[in-house]
């Protein structure tokens, strides 16, 4: 499962940076005390909360 997601970050970080999307910047979303480790566990954080279906709010029908 965790393979997924890092496809996911690899893939998307790989088509950011061929259409120059990137920058000149290689630390990218890295705070300056955070080490790699603790990176990749807050892309997969984001990318679940981003994969999630959202609940919804509110009466139903």
């Amino acid at each position: 499962m965790y393979f997924l997601y890092i496809s996911y970050i690899n893939e998307s970080t790989n088509f950011a940076e061929s259409l120059s999307g990137s920058g000149d910047t290689k630390d990218w979303g890295h705070e300056k005390d955070e080490d790699k480790i603790e990176w990749i566990r807050r892309c997969l954080r984001q990318a679940t909360k981003m994969v999630k279906p959202m609940k919804r709010k509110g009466l139903s029908r």
